[in-house]
Order: C-alpha cells, then sequence, then structure tokens
C-alpha cells in the first residue's frame, strides 16, 4: 500500500513538471518473441478508432479513450494471438521520462496485474505497476469508419512511471479468452474520477515541499 501510494505521488509530481505537449516518450519497440514480425509492431496515435493489434482484421479498435490521451498518447500496435503465447516479450525504449500504462482485459480483473508488472527486476522500470481506477474500450472487428458501434470488451488501465530507458514486457496468463494487453505512453497521469482534484493538490503541495527543501 505504501509503494502504490509513493508511485502515484511521483506519478502526480510528473504532471506538475510536465510539458502540456507529447514529443514522443515511446521512440522503439524491439520484439525477442511474438507469433508476427518485428516489421507488424507500430508506435501509432492513441486516437479514437485505432487498430491496436496487426493481426486482426478489419482490426480491434479503440474507442471511448479517457479525454486525456485523445491525440497525445502513444499505442503500440502488437500482436493479439500472443495472449497464449508464453515466450511472449517485447523490449520498449523511451526517450525521455514520461508514464507506460498497461491496460488489461477487464473479464479478468481478479488476476490483476500480472505478476511482472510488480516485479521491478524483470521490468527494469523504477516502480511497480498501479491501478489508475480508468479504463479504455474495444469495438472487435470493427473498420475505422464504424469504430465504436458496438463495445465489445474493455481494458482496466494500469500506470508506472518510466523514465528515459529500455523495459521489458512480457507474457499475460489470462488464456485464449481474452484480448492481449495493450500498452500506451503519455506524460500525463489518468487518475480516477471522483477525487482527481483533492490527490492532484495534495501531489503538488508535496513537489512544492520537496523543491523549499532542496
Amino acid at each position: 500500500m505504501r509503494c502504490t501510494f509513493v508511485v502515484r505521488f511521483l506519478a502526480v509530481a510528473l504532471v506538475a513538471c510536465a510539458t502540456t505537449a507529447n514529443a514522443g516518450i515511446i521512440t522503439g519497440v524491439n520484439v525477442i518473441d511474438s507469433s508476427v514480425a518485428q516489421e507488424d509492431f507500430a508506435i501509432l496515435t492513441a486516437e479514437e478508432g485505432v487498430n491496436v493489434y496487426a493481426d486482426r482484421s478489419p482490426g480491434h479498435r479503440l474507442v471511448n479513450i479517457p479525454a486525456e490521451f485523445e491525440g497525445d498518447a502513444q499505442v503500440i500496435r502488437t500482436s493479439n494471438s500472443d495472449k497464449t503465447r508464453d515466450s511472449f516479450q517485447l523490449e520498449v525504449t523511451t526517450g525521455q521520462l514520461g508514464l507506460i500504462y498497461v491496460g488489461l482485459d477487464s473479464r479478468h480483473g481478479d488476476l490483476q496485474p500480472l505478476s511482472w508488472m510488480q516485479d521491478t527486476g524483470m521490468t527494469g522500470l523504477p516502480t511497480v505497476f498501479f491501478n489508475t481506477g480508468r479504463t479504455i474500450d474495444i469495438d472487435e472487428g470493427s473498420t475505422a469508419e464504424n469504430a465504436g458501434d458496438s463495445i465489445d470488451n474493455t481494458f482496466d488501465l494500469w500506470a508506472t512511471i518510466a523514465p528515459a530507458g529500455t523495459y521489458n514486457f512480457f507474457n499475460q496468463n489470462f488464456g485464449g479468452g481474452s484480448n492481449n494487453y495493450i500498452i500506451m505512453a503519455d506524460n500525463k497521469l489518468l487518475l480516477p474520477e471522483p477525487g482527481t482534484a483533492s490527490l492532484i493538490g495534495v501531489g503538488l503541495i508535496g513537489l512544492l515541499g520537496f523543491r523549499r527543501r532542496r
């Protein structure tokens, strides 16, 4: 519990210091083990109707993207078939300090988070992931023009702080009855909508106090 609070506090401080523009936090994706080729992976802008899986046609598309993300955050196009691949692994490189998000299929809330998300020795990240309390929806088997006509499933968004560096992402153990997780990045922290203002206020007060002590 204390660790989660510290991560949240640091993330709020990051938001306080961040510029309003996102210059692109994720700069590279290296496929260690996947069912699709390296060239099928892509770093995309998170906007309504973006197709997040290279091996789904006409597309599994994100909809109801949080307003803080729309047109600014990044999302990695991966492979949905890797949801059953035990050896699945990606290396994600970031070029600047930001926040990395992992979206997990909400049908398996009792299995969240994935074990490696709580193991900094595996990921290389400085902190573990915490649940933001926010979600993003997916329209499965949709074209870009029809994205949002149906909401088939939902991702729960987990976040952690990521300085510039290269980090590891591994398999999920939800099995075939799910979507593979999604990876996103931004310099904005998604907070649960109730109480957002008060939490941000606590973070800003703490950040100011830290600066004064220095």
